[in-house]
């Protein structure tokens, strides 16, 4: 059987100004690629060999989100996953380095699409110039500041306590409690 974790935390992307649009676009993606507990996005898959476990922390407009999922065996590893985003987000300049180049090779190209660039128009013209929701543009890479993203990731993910997780799927309470207390 399978479990799943979703959890939500006050605050999101509606808390930051606009010097931090590029940071809280990127978020997702590079809080995603950043070392955890002092471990690599590389050596993370060789330390979770075998497990069916993981887990990822997102920013949204007004929330904050965890999520998970891991094999009924692995949900240890998937709980020890969530706690590192709580407690132990590290850089891995390489991975972010990587990230960026493919941003890069990306975003040269992405108004070759007409059907991209109708869209950019159409969501200009509904949510009138808005920039909160404006495209994610290769000028913008120049403004991302991966210790700026890590800062806002630990300040938003400082405290569990205001948080409310949901476990769905095939687990016993009585075996979950006392991993979800720890």
């Amino acid at each position: 059987g399978q479990v799943g974790l979703s959890a939500i935390g006050p605050g999101g992307k509606s808390l930051y100004g606009e010097k931090d649009f590029a940071n809280l676009a990127a978020f997702d993606d590079i809080v995603g690629s950043s070392a955890l507990g002092g471990f690599t996005g590389m050596q993370l898959p060789k330390i979770l060999a075998g497990k069916t476990a993981n887990a990822h922390l997102s920013i949204g407009d007004k929330y904050m989100g965890v999520g998970g999922s891991a094999a009924k065996q692995d949900v240890e590893t998937m709980l020890q996953l969530v706690y590192l985003y709580f407690t132990n987000i590290g850089k891995d300049e390489k991975a972010v380095a990587n990230l960026m180049d493919g941003w890069r090779t990306s975003l040269k190209n992405r108004n070759l699409s007409h059907e991209t660039i109708y869209s950019d128009s159409l969501s200009a013209t509904l949510y009138g110039h808005n920039p909160r929701l404006r495209p994610f543009l290769e000028e913008h890479l120049k403004d991302i500041d991966y210790d700026r993203v890590l800062q806002i990731a630990r300040e938003r993910a400082a405290n569990a306590s205001a948080w409310t997780f949901t476990f769905v799927g095939d687990y016993d309470e009585s075996t979950i409690r006392p991993l979800v207390c720890r």
